[in-house]
């Protein structure tokens, strides 16, 4: 929290405790015309991003109770 504090980017700590790596992103590119596989990769898309957003915020939680101690 101290490092936050003094204007150090979230990612830049990260980063220094080793919680994100060299992370290589992948865009993946698929057409599709049938309908019902469509929205089953839609929401198959949907749930990714919130497992996403849930090891972020796990990760977040992590630094900040780091940075308390």
């Amino acid at each position: 929290m101290a490092l936050l504090n003094q204007g150090i980017d979230p990612a830049e700590i990260m980063r220094k405790k080793g919680v994100v790596g060299n992370a290589n992103i992948v865009e993946k590119i698929v057409h599709v015309e049938d309908k019902e596989k469509m929205k089953e990769l839609e929401e198959k898309l949907e749930r990714e991003k919130k497992e996403i957003r849930r090891k972020a915020d796990e990760e977040q939680k992590n630094i900040e109770k780091q940075a308390n101690l």
